[in-house]
């Protein structure tokens, strides 16, 4: 099953966060849009932090601006503290991270994933970024999910254990035109 899927399968409503670096195109943020929608679809409620994007357009859910930290440790502070108040506003019961580097700003800001509960997916980073990936991820300290057998393979290669691998569902392609 895909991770829409996985959130459909909640028995009970849970209160989730998502959090990523940007609601910018790429996939990565695709899949938050997917997963916020399919939970709200089950009854969840969601919100996302992020720093703003093309792409909060789609969501329908609660947004939390963050700033964009973009490998610039300078900026780690602001986006903890954006953080910590999406948190204390919001009042998750479940934080999903995206990324290596969103996973340490969640662990920071839930004491390692304890208050709120904390996971942390890990999307494809160029090969030559796995290793600067897996510190950060091993930092953090959160339950991993790898998006696919590829980045789960490269993560336990670099000694990481990893909760689940979940491969990213992809929707059926439209129906050609006339």
């Amino acid at each position: 099953g895909d991770k829409a899927g996985a959130l459909a399968t909640l028995s009970c409503e849970v209160q989730l966060l998502q959090v990523i670096p940007a609601l910018s195109m790429g996939g990565a943020e695709r899949v938050v849009v997917a997963l916020t929608r399919a939970a709200r679809e089950a009854g969840h409620e969601v919100a996302v932090a992020a720093s703003p994007g093309p792409l909060a357009e789609e969501l329908e859910s609660e947004a939390f601006p963050m700033p964009l930290v973009n490998r610039q440790l300078r900026r780690l502070p602001a986006a903890t503290r954006a953080l910590r108040t999406a948190i204390r506003a919001f009042r998750p019961q479940v934080v999903h991270a995206h990324g290596p580097t969103m996973g340490l700003l969640t662990a920071l800001t839930s004491g390692r994933g304890r208050d709120p509960r904390a996971l942390v997916s890990m999307h494809g980073v160029p090969e030559e970024d796995y290793g600067r990936a897996a510190l950060t991820l091993r930092l953090a300290g959160l339950p991993i999910v790898a998006c696919g057998p590829g980045v789960g393979a490269a993560l336990v290669e670099r000694g990481l254990r990893l909760r689940a691998t979940i491969v990213n569902g992809v929707a059926p392609a439209p129906l050609p035109a006339d």
